[in-house]
């Protein structure tokens, strides 16, 4: 496998690598992690040859096949989505078209030599695989979001990220013996990107990749690069295995730093206290050199070496409504419904990710929420004190590049310089950095300023879609950290499974037929409760293959005989209805009473809010055991 030997890589007087050397084995599964603007991106293009170290060798077999997803798609496309998926297995093609040619030529000529030919090609053609190309690339294509339907339209008249999907599966059909993939989820949705984690894990090669994927790299990966300020560390394992090893790392070169300064701290003393002296001078000349050979060892250790981490600072939103958002048979898409009817209620300080397959109206759903594009049916009303903050895709595309960090910022959100400055400060934009013009900046940096405006608006509501493109897997923690202690209500369209695991506290989930489902809970529990009631998941690797369990699963349908168990759990629905609606006027009579009370009577008003509480407590108990009574019910 690939190797490289005393690599060095320099921009200017920065070093990206400075004399690293590391083998690849073969079979393994290496995560290259690092903030942004280490140089992964560099490592990796040194690695598939488009750049070239200044320093050091880069050795590598020479029949290895390396794979590496491009920047660009291809200009040149074959006439269909299948076609060009399938022209990436070069060596099969041209056997396909060559066998193709003597098959023509054996009709008239039928010559030894020429039959001799058409044995070998088609010999040759079924050891590679090429019978089974077609249906190969199909599968592949089906894992990655492309629906049959798709498979005979032209490669230009996709989307840009749709486009670059192609390259990937053009990328697994080649098969390579080491893949470099950067950055490889960017233009996935939630179901591919679990397909191709279980592609990728399949994968007999060498796998080389960058990801902010947290969950994927915990999943996906066998060993980790570190790269940070030049030097490259090691690790055995996932990166949850790698943070732990790192802390320790880095506490142990702490207690072996402050040793060290002891050290000389009592080496210098005597240094001062007898260098002058002609008896003691070569005494002191000796511990100055172990001085300076202390020095040295105290260069070479992982102290201080956490970079600056994000810790956004957000207003505190207004005051909102008990129910923020209210949707009855809501019906989104611009000319006709992208799914089916939606029905949810949004209480104040929920969570809410909108998750799903690509182009099954994630974004729009979320435009429609906060009324950038209009409903096409059914209701969707918002209360009134709603302060919507909308954080979009294209949110780097509203920044004006002439202008500086600080003006952007102020622009959009006129808050005042201090606040605005606290702000960008706890966005890592300190000091002389707010006045850095946005046209200069890195993409990251760039999402960091988007975010900065959207979130600096003392919004009650924020609409955030895609949020964490762009930021490293640090900033990605932070984020989420951040808008766990925001109060406000949040909608957030992302791909990123530990993000929204991190901040989401309920689901919208649109499937892949154009269900529409609101769920309480992560994607885990998500995925938990479909299993357990015979569910294909959403986010199954083999949509077909899940469904087909699922079916399996399922009860068989009610006899008969099974009558008076179903008149019996409705009876049961009938009381659990009731109860509720009881716990329900309790608790508006408490409500009243509490209206009534002396604001300053503290323990009065405690005694009460403790007591709605509790019954709320009671009532999710009741709505639990109504909901299992339902699905019983259905089913």
């Amino acid at each position: 496998m690939i190797r490289f030997k005393n690599i060095s890589k320099y921009y200017g007087q920065r070093a990206i690598l400075t004399d690293e050397s590391f083998h690849f084995p073969h079979g393994e599964r290496v995560a290259l992690i690092g903030d942004n603007g280490a140089g992964k991106t560099t490592l990796l293009n040194i690695l598939s040859g488009i750049e070239t170290p200044d320093g050091g060798d880069l050795i590598q077999p020479k029949d290895l096949v390396v794979g590496f997803l491009p920047q660009e798609p291809n200009p040149n496309p074959e006439p269909t989505v299948l076609a060009e998926c399938e022209n990436s297995a070069k060596r099969v093609v041209e056997l396909r078209e060559r066998l193709e040619k003597l098959v023509v030529t054996l009709e008239t000529d039928h010559r030894p030599e020429v039959l001799q030919q058409y044995e070998e090609t088609e010999s040759a053609f079924r050891l590679s695989g090429g019978y089974e190309l077609q249906s190969r690339a199909q599968k592949i294509l089906q894992g990655l979001g492309f629906k049959e339907d798709s498979w005979d339209k032209s490669p230009l008249d996709l989307s840009g990220g749709w486009r670059m999907r192609l390259e990937l599966a053009r990328l697994f059909l080649q098969e390579p013996g080491f893949l470099i993939l950067d950055e490889p989820t960017n233009h996935l949705d939630l179901p591919s990107l679990v397909w191709m984690e279980k592609y990728l894990l399949q994968f007999p090669g060498t796998l080389v990749f960058v990801s902010h994927d947290r969950e994927l790299i915990n999943r996906l990966a066998t060993s980790l690069l570190h790269l940070q300020r030049g030097r490259i560390t090691h690790y055995v394992g996932n990166y949850d295995r790698f943070v732990t090893l790192q802390a320790l790392q880095i506490a142990q070169a702490e207690s072996q730093f402050e040793q060290m300064e002891k050290k000389k701290a009592q080496l210098q003393n005597f240094v001062d206290r007898f260098g002058a002296k002609a008896s003691k001078a070569s005494q002191a000349q000796s511990k100055s050199r172990v001085i300076e050979k202390l020095d040295q060892e105290q260069s070479t250790l992982q102290v201080g070496v956490a970079q600056k981490k994000m810790n956004l600072l957000l207003p505190t939103p207004p005051a909102n409504d008990r129910v923020v958002l209210e949707i009855e048979g809501g019906q989104i898409g611009y000319m006709t419904p992208l799914c089916t009817p939606i029905e949810a209620l949004i209480e104040r300080g929920q969570k809410v990710a909108i998750v799903g397959a690509n182009g099954m109206g994630k974004s729009t759903l979320l435009k429609t929420i906060g009324k950038k594009i209009p409903s096409l049916g059914g209701k969707f009303q918002l209360s009134q004190r709603s302060v919507i903050a909308y954080f979009a895709q294209e949110q780097l595309d509203v920044l004006n590049a002439e202008e500086t960090v600080l003006e952007n910022l102020l622009y959009q959100a006129p808050i005042g310089e201090p606040l605005a400055r606290k702000i960008l400060g706890s966005l890592l934009f300190q000091g002389a950095d707010v006045f850095k013009k946005v046209g200069i900046l890195s993409g990251g940096e760039k999402s960091r300023v988007g975010l900065a405006c959207v979130l600096a608006q003392k919004a009650n509501l924020l609409l955030l879609d895609e949020p964490t493109n762009h930021l490293d897997m640090g900033s990605i923690e932070r984020l989420a950290e951040s808008l766990q202690a925001y109060t406000g209500t949040l909608f957030v369209v992302s791909h990123n499974r530990f993000f929204i695991n991190a901040l989401c506290s309920h689901l919208l989930i649109i499937t892949s037929e154009g269900e529409c489902v609101f769920f309480t809970g992560t994607m885990d529990e998500y995925e938990q409760l479909c299993e357990k009631e015979g569910r294909a998941s959403l986010f199954a690797s083999d949509p077909a293959a899940a469904e087909k369990k699922a079916k399996a699963a399922r009860p068989a349908p009610q006899s008969a005989s099974s009558n008076a168990s179903t008149a019996q759990r409705k009876k049961e629905l009938v009381k659990v209805e009731e109860q509720m609606q009881e716990w329900e006027r309790k608790v508006q009579q408490l409500q009243k009473e509490m209206e009534l009370l002396d604001p300053s009577d503290y323990q009065a008003l405690g005694t009460i809010q403790g007591s709605i509480q509790d019954i709320r407590q009671k009532l999710l108990l009741l709505e639990q055991m109504w909901l299992d009574l339902s699905s019983h019910l259905e089913t």
